[in-house]
């Protein structure tokens, strides 16, 4: 997984902006095969556009998915469960799909989460996101062309997308997923874990976002060389983003659904005290991270007592993306949360791109992002939530709600 430059065609975009209308002309664009290793997949939409996508007789698909995500409430209440995508793909392509349910866990080959979200289109382009194929992730709309009513970005994942037509990157991947696949066949597949219950405070999911009309992103297009540093968990991110981090002079607009200062393991410390190093030398270093409601307190605590400025935090309703810009010059674009699995453990796939137009695509986001969810705000009247174990009172106590955990992580 090395840096490497290469002439390829590129669309950088983001979510909900116009992640569907991309992913949908890329799936409509295979001629022979698709390969994709995935967290979630239910949303009907794309199942339908995969399957449209390799219609013909001789045209294949290999899947990696982790099963047992939780669809049936929320943005994703029309949405399959993984069980149900397998099947309609199956039935559709028989002997040309080829499926392994990933690996995870303690028997497993991954520790937590196979939380890569990657399709590899007839092994010439590539499609890499933060966000897994869920409405919620890649909702079935064109805001671009037509707003939704509430807005898109105030009901859906703020994501980052990249699509690249590399036969030297697609490849790469390609190899990857076809060695999950054979793993995961090998190993013994655990159970579904069963979806954990959180009892939430019936006010902390207010809306701490503008209420303004929502601006919408252009996709960035082109043709050229890209300088471009692929990066594979478990195989080689903290040794590739910690010096990418700390090459910067100027600049670290840091953008994740996790920002984990409480639990440190590993060498995950070691990305956490070089964005801090930044911060303290006085660079422009700012912070978005996912609101989980009164858990938002703790996070910007345990943020604090690590060190950072927590004037240069904000927190966002429906962050969902993985990405820091450094300098401007240089984005990072993927799929791990900083936590120590995301970091070391989980299978994830990122990209950095020492690119000038690409990095400035990213950063006008995150500065938009910046100014419309403003300051944070903590509610300290609220109560903190209770996580539910499995086969626990599943009736919230007064005042409270029910929320499935992967609901409240924005999974």
């Amino acid at each position: 997984m090395t840096r490497r430059s290469a002439q390829m065609r590129f669309v950088i975009h983001s979510g909900p902006d116009s992640g569907w209308p991309q992913l949908s002309k890329f799936l409509k664009a295979t001629r022979k095969s698709l390969a994709v290793a995935m967290y979630e997949f239910g949303a009907p939409h794309i199942v339908d556009g995969v399957i449209a996508g390799v219609k013909g007789a001789k045209e294949t698909i290999g899947l990696v998915l982790q099963l047992g995500g939780h669809v049936g409430s929320g943005t994703k209440k029309d949405d399959y469960t993984d069980a149900e995508t397998v099947d309609r793909i199956r039935e559709a392509k028989k002997s040309k799909f080829d499926f392994a349910a990933a690996s995870v866990g303690k028997s497993g080959i991954f520790d937590s989460a196979y939380h890569i979200k990657v399709a590899v289109r007839d092994s010439r382009s590539l499609w890499l996101s933060s966000g897994s194929w869920q409405t919620s992730n890649q909702p079935n709309v064109d805001p671009l062309t037509e707003d939704s009513t509430p807005a898109a970005l105030r009901q859906f994942n703020r994501e980052w997308h990249v699509i690249l037509d590399s036969a030297e990157l697609a490849e790469l991947f390609a190899k990857h997923i076809e060695r999950d696949l054979k793993e995961a066949r090998e190993t013994e597949e655990a159970p579904a874990p069963a979806e954990p219950l959180v009892f939430v405070p019936a006010g902390m999911l207010a809306d701490l976002e503008a209420a303004a009309k929502p601006r919408y992103f252009t996709p960035l297009e082109g043709r050229r060389m890209l300088d471009v540093h692929p990066i594979l968990t478990p195989d080689n991110y903290i040794e590739t983003v910690l010096p990418f981090i700390q090459a910067a002079r100027r600049s670290v607009l840091f953008q994740n659904q996790s920002f984990n200062t409480k639990t440190v393991g590993g060498d995950y410390g070691k990305l956490l005290d070089a964005l801090l190093a930044k911060q303290q030398d006085g660079l422009d270093v700012r912070v978005i991270f996912r609101s989980f409601g009164p858990d938002d307190r703790d996070t910007i605590s345990f943020a604090k007592d690590y060190g950072f400025d927590t004037g240069r935090i904000r927190i966002q309703k429906n962050c969902h993306t993985k990405g820091i810009i450094v300098d401007g010059e240089a984005a990072l674009v993927g799929s791990h949360n900083w936590t120590t699995a995301g970091t070391g453990f989980n299978r994830d796939a990122s990209l950095i791109f020492y690119d000038r137009e690409i990095a400035e695509f990213y950063r006008a986001l995150f500065e938009y992002d910046w100014e419309r969810i403003g300051p944070a705000r903590i509610d300290e009247t609220l109560p903190p939530p209770i996580l539910v174990s499995p086969g626990e009172e599943t009736v919230p106590p007064p005042g409270y709600v029910a929320v499935p955990r992967s609901v409240l992580l924005g999974r």
